[in-house]
């Protein structure tokens, strides 16, 4: 840009454009949902069946679609749209416990935050993934739309400048 140039880190950029995505579905309560074909069935420890249902509105938002068969056993009949082919569904929902769990005191904004934050990291490209100009232009695209985009939700710094004197 006019300033320099600007690096730009890919892992880090998408979470801020997932996040941004999660908390609107947090807000709006309208998370898009893959159904399953066969339901996949997911064993939960005993102590977290009530911390799961505790996040149940906030995970169906985000487009998880969870039955509970009883004895720490949820089917998951639908999961969000943008996770459509993943296999760490298991991993995820775990972690997303673990998130409410730490945050059993804080309610609302705060945990939306941190379970959006949570499925924007799993979520999100991978360091040093080799991405097309096409795909690279629509991150940069995506990620400008944002309101702040310079850092992730967490403050970890996403846009490097050099400036156009150091150049």
């Amino acid at each position: 840009d006019r300033s320099g140039l600007q690096l730009i880190d890919q892992h880090r950029a998408h979470i801020c454009i997932l996040f941004s995505r999660y908390m609107s579905q947090l807000e709006k309560h309208q998370g898009m949902s893959q159904q399953e074909l066969f339901p996949e069935i997911i064993e939960i420890a005993p102590a977290d069946v009530p911390v799961l249902e505790s996040i149940s509105d906030e995970l169906s938002a985000l487009g998880f679609e969870l039955d509970n068969l009883g004895g720490g056993s949820f089917a998951v009949n639908g999961r969000p749209a943008t996770m459509a082919g993943s296999n760490n569904l298991v991993q995820l929902i775990n972690q997303m416990i673990d998130v409410a769990r730490d945050q059993v005191h804080k309610v609302g904004d705060q945990l939306n935050r941190q379970l959006a934050l949570k499925m924007a990291q799993i979520q999100s490209i991978n360091y040093g993934k080799n991405l097309t100009e096409e795909e690279m232009n629509q991150l940069v695209e995506n990620l400008q739309e944002l309101p702040d985009y310079h850092h992730t939700p967490d403050g970890k710094k996403v846009v490097a400048t050099i400036g156009a004197k150091d150049l």
